[in-house]
Protein backbone atom coordinates (compact mmCIF):
# COMPACT_ATOMS: atom_id res chain seq x y z
CA UNK A 1 0.00 0.00 0.00
CA UNK A 2 1.28 3.44 -0.89
CA UNK A 3 1.23 6.31 1.59
CA UNK A 4 3.31 9.47 1.72
CA UNK A 5 5.40 7.71 4.39
CA UNK A 6 6.48 5.25 1.68
CA UNK A 7 8.55 8.02 0.14
CA UNK A 8 11.14 7.72 2.92
CA UNK A 9 12.39 4.47 1.40
CA UNK A 10 12.81 5.92 -2.09
CA UNK A 11 16.12 5.65 -3.93
CA UNK A 12 17.87 8.02 -6.29
CA UNK A 13 17.91 7.32 -9.99
CA UNK A 14 21.19 6.25 -11.62
CA UNK A 15 23.43 8.74 -13.48
CA UNK A 16 22.45 7.04 -16.76
CA UNK A 17 18.77 7.48 -15.99
CA UNK A 18 19.39 11.12 -15.02
CA UNK A 19 21.11 11.64 -18.38
CA UNK A 20 18.11 10.13 -20.19
CA UNK A 21 15.64 12.30 -18.29
CA UNK A 22 17.78 15.42 -18.87
CA UNK A 23 17.90 14.80 -22.62
CA UNK A 24 14.15 14.24 -22.82
CA UNK A 25 13.26 17.25 -20.67
CA UNK A 26 15.63 19.55 -22.57
CA UNK A 27 13.97 18.54 -25.84
CA UNK A 28 10.54 19.20 -24.33
CA UNK A 29 11.67 22.59 -22.98
CA UNK A 30 12.51 23.64 -26.55
CA UNK A 31 8.82 23.42 -27.52
CA UNK A 32 6.10 26.04 -26.93
CA UNK A 33 4.30 23.54 -24.66
CA UNK A 34 7.45 23.10 -22.58
CA UNK A 35 8.10 26.82 -22.13
CA UNK A 36 6.76 26.74 -18.56
CA UNK A 37 9.30 24.04 -17.66
CA UNK A 38 12.15 25.93 -19.29
CA UNK A 39 11.38 28.92 -17.05
CA UNK A 40 11.13 26.70 -13.96
CA UNK A 41 14.34 25.50 -12.35
CA UNK A 42 13.31 21.84 -12.56
CA UNK A 43 16.89 20.55 -12.28
CA UNK A 44 16.87 21.44 -8.58
CA UNK A 45 14.37 18.61 -8.00
CA UNK A 46 15.79 15.16 -7.41
CA UNK A 47 14.12 12.28 -9.17
CA UNK A 48 13.64 9.21 -6.99
CA UNK A 49 12.19 5.75 -7.46
CA UNK A 50 9.59 4.71 -4.90
CA UNK A 51 9.12 0.94 -4.77
CA UNK A 52 5.73 1.35 -3.07
CA UNK A 53 4.37 2.72 -6.36
CA UNK A 54 3.23 0.02 -8.75
CA UNK A 55 0.65 -1.05 -11.30
CA UNK A 56 -1.56 -2.66 -8.66
CA UNK A 57 -2.10 0.54 -6.64
CA UNK A 58 -2.14 2.77 -9.72
CA UNK A 59 0.38 5.25 -8.33
CA UNK A 60 2.94 6.28 -10.95
CA UNK A 61 4.29 9.49 -9.45
CA UNK A 62 4.11 11.94 -6.58
CA UNK A 63 5.13 15.43 -5.59
CA UNK A 64 4.63 16.30 -1.94
CA UNK A 65 5.69 19.82 -0.90
CA UNK A 66 6.85 18.83 2.59
CA UNK A 67 9.09 16.06 1.15
CA UNK A 68 11.60 18.61 -0.13
CA UNK A 69 12.72 19.29 -3.68
CA UNK A 70 12.04 15.84 -5.07
CA UNK A 71 9.61 14.05 -7.33
CA UNK A 72 8.92 10.36 -6.97
CA UNK A 73 8.23 7.89 -9.74
CA UNK A 74 7.21 4.27 -10.06
CA UNK A 75 10.31 2.20 -10.85
CA UNK A 76 10.68 -0.17 -13.77
CA UNK A 77 9.81 -3.66 -12.64
CA UNK A 78 11.42 -5.33 -15.68
CA UNK A 79 14.88 -3.79 -16.08
CA UNK A 80 17.37 -6.09 -17.83
CA UNK A 81 20.98 -5.60 -16.67
CA UNK A 82 23.40 -4.84 -19.48
CA UNK A 83 20.80 -3.24 -21.75
CA UNK A 84 19.85 0.44 -22.00
CA UNK A 85 17.00 1.28 -19.65
CA UNK A 86 13.93 2.29 -21.72
CA UNK A 87 11.94 3.25 -18.60
CA UNK A 88 12.83 6.98 -18.57
CA UNK A 89 11.34 7.29 -22.08
CA UNK A 90 8.18 5.54 -20.95
CA UNK A 91 7.56 7.41 -17.69
CA UNK A 92 8.88 10.87 -18.59
CA UNK A 93 5.38 12.28 -19.10
CA UNK A 94 4.59 11.29 -15.49
CA UNK A 95 7.72 13.17 -14.45
CA UNK A 96 6.39 16.22 -16.30
CA UNK A 97 3.06 15.81 -14.49
CA UNK A 98 4.79 15.80 -11.09
CA UNK A 99 7.07 18.70 -12.05
CA UNK A 100 3.92 20.63 -12.96
CA UNK A 101 2.71 20.11 -9.40
CA UNK A 102 6.08 21.40 -8.14
CA UNK A 103 5.66 24.42 -10.44
CA UNK A 104 2.12 24.98 -9.11
CA UNK A 105 3.39 24.87 -5.54
CA UNK A 106 6.20 27.30 -6.28
CA UNK A 107 3.84 29.68 -8.06
CA UNK A 108 0.86 29.52 -5.70
CA UNK A 109 2.32 28.52 -2.31
CA UNK A 110 -0.37 28.33 0.36
CA UNK A 111 -3.11 28.41 -2.29
CA UNK A 112 -1.65 25.16 -3.66
CA UNK A 113 -2.06 23.57 -0.22
CA UNK A 114 -5.70 24.73 -0.03
CA UNK A 115 -6.36 23.31 -3.49
CA UNK A 116 -5.17 19.88 -2.30
CA UNK A 117 -8.57 19.27 -0.72
CA UNK A 118 -10.11 16.26 -2.53
CA UNK A 119 -12.80 17.81 -4.76
CA UNK A 120 -10.92 21.06 -5.26
CA UNK A 121 -7.77 19.16 -6.26
CA UNK A 122 -9.48 17.49 -9.23
CA UNK A 123 -10.98 20.76 -10.45
CA UNK A 124 -7.79 22.81 -10.15
CA UNK A 125 -4.39 21.16 -9.69
CA UNK A 126 -5.08 17.88 -11.45
CA UNK A 127 -7.00 19.46 -14.32
CA UNK A 128 -4.01 21.69 -15.10
CA UNK A 129 -1.44 18.90 -14.58
CA UNK A 130 -3.35 16.48 -16.83
CA UNK A 131 -3.63 19.13 -19.55
CA UNK A 132 0.16 19.47 -19.47
CA UNK A 133 0.64 15.69 -19.27
CA UNK A 134 -1.42 15.07 -22.41
CA UNK A 135 0.66 17.61 -24.36
CA UNK A 136 3.88 16.09 -23.01
CA UNK A 137 2.79 12.53 -23.79
CA UNK A 138 2.12 13.47 -27.42
CA UNK A 139 5.48 15.23 -27.70
CA UNK A 140 7.50 12.40 -26.09
CA UNK A 141 5.80 9.71 -28.17
CA UNK A 142 6.73 11.54 -31.38
CA UNK A 143 10.21 12.43 -30.11
CA UNK A 144 11.11 8.88 -29.07
CA UNK A 145 9.69 7.43 -32.29
CA UNK A 146 11.79 9.81 -34.39
CA UNK A 147 14.89 9.04 -32.34
CA UNK A 148 14.34 5.28 -32.70
CA UNK A 149 13.80 5.62 -36.45
CA UNK A 150 17.03 7.62 -36.77
CA UNK A 151 18.96 4.95 -34.82
CA UNK A 152 17.47 2.23 -37.03
CA UNK A 153 18.50 4.09 -40.22
CA UNK A 154 22.08 4.40 -38.98
CA UNK A 155 22.32 0.62 -38.52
Amino acid sequence: MFTSLSLRNSRCITPEQQKSFDELLEAYCATPEGEWLKNFNYKQYKIKWCDAMNIENGIMGAFIPWAGKAVYLMPNECNVPGFPDPWPEQIVFTLVHELRHAWQFKKYGILYILCCLPVLRQLTLEKDAWRITKQAEKFFTEYVNKRCAAKFKRK
